[in-house]
C-alpha cells in the first residue's frame, strides 16, 4: 500500500514510474536488494540492521551492500496475554509457552526477551512460531501463555481477540526493561507510547512500549541522482501520498529530522546528499 501510494503521486507529479513487486516481507526484500535484483525494498530497521551485521537469515553472508533511504511508520511492540495467566512483565515468561511470531518473520521477539531477562528461548521459555491470527487463537485456547510480535495498532487478529475475550491484556515494556533493550540491541527500537485509544477496548490507559520504524532500503550501486530524487521527493511529498495511504505522512520531514542522525543503517550517498541540504545531517 505504501509502495502504491508513492507510486501514484510520483506518475502523477513527476512522471516518474515505479515498478512494483509484492514480497514475503522485509527478509525477502532485503535479499533481494543485495543481490541486486531490486532497486528499493522496505522493511523493518532492526532486519536491516541484522542483516548488515550478517545476522540470523544473513548468518555468514552480510548484506553489507544495503543502504538507507528514509525511515517512516512505527510499528508496536504487542505483548498480549489473558488475565489469570501471570504475567505482568517481561521476566514472567520463565517456563510459559511464548508466540514469539510467525516463522521465518523478524527475530526480535526472542531477541527483545533475552535483552531484558537473559532467558534463551527453548530453555528458560517455550516459543511458538505463529501467525498473528494462530497466536490469537492459541492464546484464547490456554495453548499458549503470551504473544510477542510487532505489528501496527490496530491489527485485526488482536482486534478479534479483544472484541471477543474478555480477560485479554495488552502489557507495556517498563522504563528499566526499555534500557536494557536499547543497551542490547541499539537502534532497534525507540519509546513509543500507546494511547489508551489506540483502538483496543481493553487498553484502559496510555502506556509505554519499544516501537520500531520501517525503513526504505537500497543497493550502494544504484546512483546518486537517483536516490537524491527519490529521497527528496518521498519526504517533501508525504502529505500528498497520505492522502492515498494514511502511513506514507510518517515519512515526512518531521520523522527524518528524530531519526536519521542516530539510524544505525548506513545511508546511500544519494540519500546524504539530501540530507545534508536540508541541514539535517551536517
Amino acid at each position: 500500500m505504501l509502495a502504491a501510494a508513492w507510486g501514484q503521486v510520483m506518475a502523477s507529479k513527476a512522471n516518474i514510474t515505479l515498478n512494483l513487486e509484492t514480497t514475503a516481507g522485509t527478509s525477502e526484500n532485503l535479499k533481494l536488494i543485495a543481490a541486486g535484483e531490486a532497486n528499493f525494498g522496505l522493511g523493518m530497521v532492526p532486519d536491516t540492521i541484522d542483516a548488515i551485521s550478517g545476522l540470523d537469515d544473513f548468518k555468514g553472508k552480510p548484506a553489507g551492500n544495503i543502504r538507507g533511504v528514509a525511515v517512516g511508520l512505527i510499528n508496536i511492540f504487542h505483548f498480549v496475554t489473558l488475565d489469570g495467566n501471570g504475567i505482568e512483565r517481561l521476566a514472567d515468561l520463565k517456563g510459559k509457552n511464548v508466540s514469539v511470531g510467525p516463522s521465518g518473520h523478524p527475530y526480535f521477539g526472542p531477541k527483545v526477551i533475552k535483552a531484558v531477562t537473559g532467558y534463551e528461548g527453548g530453555k528458560d521459555y517455550h516459543p511458538q512460531w505463529m501467525s498473528h491470527d494462530q497466536a490469537c487463537e492459541a492464546l484464547q485456547n490456554g495453548d499458549i501463555d503470551a504473544i510477542i510480535a510487532n505489528s501496527a495498532i490496530p491489527t485485526s487478529a488482536y482486534s478479534a481477540l479483544d472484541a471477543t475475550v474478555e480477560k485479554t491484556r495488552f502489557l507495556g515494556v517498563n522504563a528499566e526493561d526499555r534500557e536494557k533493550v536499547f543497551k542490547g540491541l541499539p537502534g532497534y527500537f525507540i519509546t513509543i507510547t500507546v494511547p489508551k485509544t489506540a483502538g483496543y477496548t481493553h487498553i484502559k490507559e496510555d502506556f509505554e512500549t519499544l516501537g520500531a520504524r520501517v525503513m526504505m532500503f537500497t543497493h550502494e550501486d544504484v546512483s546518486e541522482e537517483v536516490i537524491y530524487r527519490l529521497t527528496k521527493f518521498i519526504v517533501e511529498n508525504s502529505e500528498e501520498s497520505a492522502k492515498i495511504y494514511k502511513p506514507a505522512a510518517d515519512f515526512g520531514l518531521d520523522t527524518q529530522k528524530a531519526s536519521i542522525p542516530d539510524l544505525k543503517v548506513p545511508l546511500h550517498p544519494g540519500a546524504i546528499k539530501y540530507y545534508k541540504e536540508i541541514g539535517i545531517l551536517e
